[in-house]
């Protein structure tokens, strides 16, 4: 917008004073402070799901939003490696060549075959198969095991690195074929 301003001189003297004005806005603090949720580490992402407090309604980094259905394939275990083929949840094994690069997810739940499996995909998973494993990198064996070294015929998935007692950090980035 342009606006002309016109000044008029009555007066052969014109005083003009410019006056910088600070303008300060204080808000009362609004938010409490959010302490660690009963059973939490510090650094724990805390979700707020309702009215409740965060204390109740918390759940450990990544996990809520890696876990995933699917209805089992076959009868699985809980701690393995699987892939989804046609909608249903298999172990994956690395003698079968059809599975490279399909790697989905490590099994939080058993399942007999037709019934539900919940499967993680990423983050920190613990599972009382793992307690065999100390600071190692983990690699996946024949029906999705986790294991410390890889099979010499089909393929090399890696599964994550062990991160303490019964703790591992899924890591599915590498995956070669073997010839």
């Amino acid at each position: 917008m342009n606006e002309e301003i016109v000044i008029e001189f009555v007066e052969d003297e014109i005083t003009v004073e410019f006056v910088d004005e600070v303008v300060e806005i204080h808000f009362d603090c609004t938010v409490p402070g959010i302490g660690v949720p009963a059973g939490g580490d510090v650094g724990d992402v805390l979700t707020k799901i309702g009215v409740g407090d965060y204390d109740t309604d918390w759940l450990p980094p990544g996990s809520a939003a890696n876990f995933e259905t699917y209805p089992a394939g076959e009868n699985l275990s809980s701690g393995r490696v699987v892939i989804i083929d046609g909608g249903d949840a298999f172990y994956f094994q690395p003698a079968t060549l059809a599975h490279y690069g399909r790697v989905f997810g490590i099994t939080k739940t058993s399942a007999t075959i037709g019934n539900d499996v919940t499967i993680q995909r990423d983050g920190a998973i613990t599972d009382v198969a793992f307690s065999g494993f100390a600071d190692e990198v983990l690699y996946v064996g024949a029906d999705g095991e986790l294991q410390t070294t890889w099979d010499a015929g089909g393929m090399v998935q890696k599964a994550g690195v062990a991160a303490g007692s019964n703790k591992v950090k899924i890591d599915f980035s590498i995956q070669i074929k073997l010839l």
